[in-house]
């Protein structure tokens, strides 16, 4: 199972999913369409980037999109969506985009998604585990390509997207007071060589910005390779032409006087999530508001 998947399976049967939604950082979209399937009777969707609104929105299964509202703001901010809770909270991929965007403030969204949630409410993170054995070349080439393209990210001046491990996400959330599962893994994930180079090609543009042309000459050079290489290994023996490496993960919290979540895939169900925003827009025939931070 792919971590949606995972998600899916876990939510099924739950009736917090069916109850007032919080979707923690809108992202691709891909959480958001999956949350809105469920037809809940609130669905927010969250992020600092407002271009992810018309992605999510894309994606949107038909007549769901006059469900959601999403809204700009920073997860970050103690004082965003104060006074509101919600029956299921999900952060997809979050803490690794809190690395790139809000760096070292990861126990403090946390701490905020766990002061949104109500009582006997879920809470879903996901993530990739950071550390996988390479015991294949193909594993060897995908973890190159990521190194790559993180340290030109930082020479370019960004901040990368770091990575924590699941164990890392169920413990910090066992600090804040929440009672946590051991994290679920999924299938390896696959990486297609297109998507590889997508990847190498963000780290090129952040080379650029170094401003010394032997970085970017440099790593023009060795990341060319290492694509051509990828390619190669989906050709000769990738499976569906893609190679494998890393898995995902997913970690299910509540509220520690009610007990863990429940639910496990195939299982009854996963257990039972200042300002208000302001300036609420129409865009095509979504709701966006706007909080200012």
């Amino acid at each position: 199972m792919s971590r949606l998947e995972l998600v899916d399976a876990l939510l099924t049967g739950d009736p917090r999913a069916r109850g007032r939604v919080l979707d923690a950082g809108t992202g691709g979209g891909h959480m958001t369409a999956l949350l809105a399937a469920r037809r809940p009777v609130e669905l927010v969707s969250v992020s600092l980037d407002d271009s992810s609104f018309a992605r999510a929105g894309e994606r949107l299964p038909a007549g769901a999109v006059d469900r959601v509202v999403f809204i700009l703001g920073d997860l970050a901010d103690p004082g965003f969506l104060a006074g509101r809770t919600f029956d299921l909270v999900v952060g997809d991929y979050l803490l690794a985009a809190v690395a790139g965007h809000r760096p070292f403030r990861e126990d403090q969204v946390l701490r905020s998604l766990v002061s949104r949630l109500a009582r006997d409410g879920l809470l879903v993170l996901t993530g990739m585990e950071p550390f996988e054995p390479r015991r294949s070349r193909e594993g060897e080439v995908v973890w190159a390509i990521l190194r790559w393209r993180d340290a030109l990210a930082i020479l370019g001046g960004d901040e990368p997207y770091r990575e924590v491990p699941g164990w890392w996400a169920a413990e910090r959330l066992r600090e804040a007071g929440m009672k946590a599962r051991e994290p679920l893994h999924s299938e390896p994930l696959r990486w297609s060589p297109a998507g590889l180079r997508a990847v190498a090609d963000s780290g090129l543009r952040a080379a650029g910005r170094a401003g010394d042309p032997r970085v970017l000459s440099t790593a023009r050079a060795r990341l060319g390779a290492l694509c051509r290489e990828a390619e190669g290994l989906a050709r000769s023996g990738g499976k569906d032409g893609r190679l494998a490496w890393g898995r995902d993960w997913v970690v299910l919290a509540g509220p520690s006087a009610s007990g863990p979540a429940r639910g496990e895939p195939g299982g009854p169900g996963a257990e039972r999530t200042s300002q208000q925003p302001s300036g609420p827009r129409q865009r095509g025939s979504t709701l966006v508001e706007y909080h200012t931070v």
